[in-house]
């Protein structure tokens, strides 16, 4: 008798069916995922609006200017500058649906290059100068609530305590959007309600007759 053989396995072939969920699967664009609601969105246009710099450009103004009036003057004119320039951001959203912001507004209008230069010079110099200075103002105020006298503060504290609100922005908005959201919103109302009461301090001293140019030190 001959001896009994196993037959060979023979693997079965794939099925055309998964073959087109695979292709089906890589020809899919990949999209971003929408976390954001209404309110974070209101919040990051009014924290993108009113910037940090509001608390510390109008004494510069002030101590420039020499003149309640004329500083008023000059605030007023920003005004009606920073108005235009919304508007015309606004035109280009409506015009340009894409997602992109100013690197999709040059790219449609002037081409890839002067997109390229904008996005460059916007990461390069533009943003990474703005975050230094939003994070170097909320150094500064945060020191000063254990400081109260007027005497300035010590340069290497501000600037260490300013790289250490860096990181943990740039850990946060690694981490999860939903949180980053809630503390944008936060830091939107505590924004809005400090400047409320800047301007309600700012009416009553101006009541009480005080309108000369140099700044007051509260003890």
């Amino acid at each position: 008798m001959e001896p009994v053989t196993e037959p060979p396995i023979v693997a079965a072939p794939e099925s055309n069916f998964s073959k087109v969920k695979e292709d089906k699967n890589a020809s899919k664009p990949v999209h971003l995922v929408r976390r954001l609601g209404l309110a974070e969105c209101v919040s990051i246009t009014i924290g993108t609006v009113i910037g940090s710099g509001i608390f510390i450009s109008p004494k510069g103004t002030l101590l420039n200017t020499g003149s309640l009036g004329v500083s008023m003057i000059v605030w007023a004119l920003c005004g009606v500058l920073s108005t235009l320039g919304a508007l015309s951001y606004g035109e280009l959203g409506t015009t340009f649906t894409k997602s992109g912001g100013d690197y999709t507004y040059l790219l449609e209008s002037y081409g890839p290059m002067v997109a390229f230069l904008r996005i460059w010079t916007f990461f390069v110099a533009v943003r990474t100068g703005s975050v230094a200075v939003v994070t170097l103002t909320a150094a500064t105020y945060l020191q000063k609530i254990f400081i109260q006298d007027c005497q300035d503060l010590p340069y290497i504290s501000v600037r260490l305590f300013a790289a250490v609100i860096i990181v943990i922005i740039f850990y946060l908005n690694c981490v999860s959007v939903p949180w980053t959201a809630r503390v944008q919103v936060i830091l939107t109302v505590a924004k809005v309600l400090g400047i409320v009461l800047i301007i309600i301090t700012g009416f009553v001293i101006i009541c009480k007759g005080y309108i000369s140019s140099r700044p007051i030190c509260f003890q």
